[in-house]
């Protein structure tokens, strides 16, 4: 069996990152970013080396991620290719090595309904679990805030004043790595990357954390 441990973590500060989504019955919904779309390109370094794209649109309230990266190992290199999409009710993810999905309720969903705006949404839920606002800092000649994440992820994570992530940090005793923001097209998105592989979705609790493989 392995873990995915660093994309289990790359995953929650990105989905807290990307707001993941509003009620679909709210009066209306808040707009998690500033823009309708866009696709948001990562480099990936550390423990993990690879590319990890987000695929927005809506307003973030529809979101497409996927996750390809190499991790050594005592039997060679491992491979992660994982995609993970997000409406208002469901949270779907594949995983294209294995070749299985499993699907979870979008608890945000509610939270979401009630926030004023993403970066409102986005602070609520990195206090909830303990994170905090740090100062600031820039990437690439852009200003953004930083932000510890809580719990024991070891992680801080820079957000521009698009809710656009321009960086991630992780530094635990398990993990060294970084997640460093290469291109942001927004306003640009190829709609075939929301559509889900066909399979068999595995219903899996939320609060049992990233799903196993």
């Amino acid at each position: 069996m392995r873990t995915l441990v660093a994309a289990g973590v790359t995953s929650i500060a990105l989905m807290s990152c990307a707001a993941l989504t509003s009620s679909v019955l709210a009066a209306e919904p808040v707009k998690m970013y500033p823009f309708e779309k866009a696709t948001l390109t990562y480099a990936v370094t550390g423990a993990q080396q690879g590319i990890q794209t987000i695929y927005i649109k809506d307003y973030g309230r529809i979101t497409a991620q996927h996750y390809e990266a190499t991790v050594p190992s005592r039997q060679g290199a491992q491979q992660i290719n994982v995609s993970t999409f997000t409406d208002p009710e469901w949270i779907y993810t594949y995983d294209f090595e294995a070749k299985q999905g499993t699907r979870s309720p979008n608890e945000q969903t509610a939270a979401a309904a009630s926030a004023k705006s993403g970066l409102d949404f986005f602070e609520k839920m990195t206090l909830a679990r303990g994170g905090k606002r740090t100062g600031t800092d820039s990437f690439n000649g852009t200003p953004c805030t930083v932000w510890e994440m809580g719990g024991n992820t070891g992680t801080r994570l820079c957000l521009d004043d698009r809710m656009v992530m321009q960086y991630m940090r992780t530094s635990t005793d398990m993990m060294q790595g970084n997640v460093e923001l290469q291109s942001a097209q927004v306003g640009t998105v190829d709609e075939s990357h929301f559509q889900r592989p066909e399979a068999a979705y595995r219903d899996v609790d939320p609060s049992q954390g990233p799903p196993r493989q």
